[in-house]
């Protein structure tokens, strides 16, 4: 018997308003928000309340849930996992039936960024998260594992997936990669596929709209949460004195 496909999305520390669904649903399909919001309601979700695992860190707490949400469904179950800030236009289980037809898990590849190198000059410069833990990042993967600074890094906004043992290994992978390194998890994406010998699909299209999504939506959001420059006077001046303070190291031979 098929099992139900499952849609799920985490909210945290009152980080954001949660988006509803604006969709022509299918009926089978559940649609789940993990939250540690007691008064979080909704219309068009299925609210589950968890406790946060990492206390007065909101966007790792929903990094867990990203990463292992899966888990609290039964195996062989298909799920999507969405960012709050992304939009649906179609029923999950349209993007599951076409994201998941060569592997258990499937990423869109990042449009925008070229290499796995350049996502790093990017956290840097935006200030995504302490300078020393993405350096202390990028040196260990140019040590142990230089190829994949030259490959093209994935997207995490949205995961199709299936719930089964290989999943679970890469899966765990990746939550080791990113409780060591930085919260900007789409960097250890590439590296987990190779430490756990898990292959991930990789589908094509634009990040910020695709016949499936659009992105990023959201509301009353406390962005200043999210890095060091947002909603921060002169804050394009701040991304650009980072650029030329910590970004020549991603480029330049260091010894």
């Amino acid at each position: 018997m098929k099992k139900p496909d499952v849609v799920f999305t985490a909210l945290f520390g009152q980080y954001e308003s949660l988006n509803e669904l604006v969709i022509s649903r299918n009926p089978e399909t559940r649609y789940v928000c993990f939250t540690d919001d007691s008064s979080l309601t909704s219309k068009t979700w299925e609210v589950i309340g968890v406790e946060a695992k990492t206390q007065g860190n909101p966007p790792r707490s929903s990094r867990e849930i990203k990463m292992l949400g899966h888990k609290f469904f039964p195996e062989g179950t298909r799920s999507l996992y969405v960012d709050n800030t992304v939009r649906l236009k179609v029923d999950g289980s349209i993007v599951l039936e076409e994201w998941l037809k060569d592997s258990d898990i499937a990423f869109m590849r990042h449009y925008s960024r070229k290499t796995v190198r350049g996502e790093f000059f990017v956290c840097s410069a935006y200030g995504l998260d302490d300078q020393r833990i993405i350096w202390n990042q990028f040196k260990y993967y140019k040590r142990k594992y230089p190829a994949v600074l030259k490959q093209r890094p994935h997207w995490g906004g949205m995961i199709a997936r299936v719930n089964s043992a290989e999943t679970d290994r890469f899966m765990e992978t990746w939550k080791q990669q990113f409780d060591t390194f930085t919260k900007r998890d789409q960097l250890s994406i590439n590296v987990s596929s190779i430490i756990s010998g898990v292959k991930v699909g990789t589908i094509d299209g634009e990040n910020d709209s695709s016949k499936w999504h659009e992105w990023p939506v959201h509301t009353n959001r406390k962005i200043q949460m999210r890095d060091k420059t947002s909603g921060r006077r002169f804050r394009k001046l701040r991304i650009i004195l980072n650029g030329l303070r910590y970004g020549y190291r991603f480029y330049i031979p260091i010894g």
